[in-house]
């Protein structure tokens, strides 16, 4: 079983769907081209991370942290610098607008919301406590999207990795 049984959120626990997730697995098609420290702009990209952000745990597919945020890699079992950017995506338990609220309240800046049975990839910014809907992408095309938008990111990596 991969990661923790449960999202903790405040006093609130929701169980996870987990044996792998779609999400998990779409989010892991890029973990390659984006993981570790030679990420573009000097990002570190993690593969499904603990965070432990105040009350909240949380696991999402993938987590980046640009070197002014986070300029080494903590050594232990979680997290508690929250990243600037996350994939994830829907599971049982696991809510698009309960995830974004957690994220927005710790102060992601950006989230890609992956929904791999409908193979969409919706690319949000954070303003404040809302989100603003940067794009949507879909099909087998070859996109950059921020934060990462330096990358070609081919949609069909999502789409096979399930």
């Amino acid at each position: 079983m991969d990661g923790p049984s449960a999202v903790l959120s405040g006093s609130s626990a929701r169980a996870l769907d987990l044996p792998v997730r779609d999400h998990v697995q779409a989010a892991r098609a890029y973990a390659h081209p984006l993981c570790g420290w030679g990420g573009p702009g000097g990002w570190v990209v993690l593969d499904e991370p603990e965070l432990r952000l105040g009350p909240d745990i949380v696991t999402p597919g993938l987590a980046g942290w640009g070197r002014e945020v986070m300029p080494h890699i903590p050594r232990g079992p979680f997290i508690t610098v929250a990243p600037s950017w996350v994939a994830d995506g829907p599971s049982l338990g696991h809510r698009r607008h309960d995830s974004l609220a957690l994220y927005a309240r710790h102060g992601v800046e950006y989230v890609w919301w992956i929904d791999a049975s409908s193979r969409t990839l919706e690319v949000l910014q954070r303003h404040g406590v809302a989100w603003d809907v940067l794009s949507v992408e879909c099909g087998n095309d070859v996109v950059r999207v921020e934060p990462f938008d330096t990358l070609e990111l081919p949609l069909a990596l999502l789409w096979s990795a399930r």
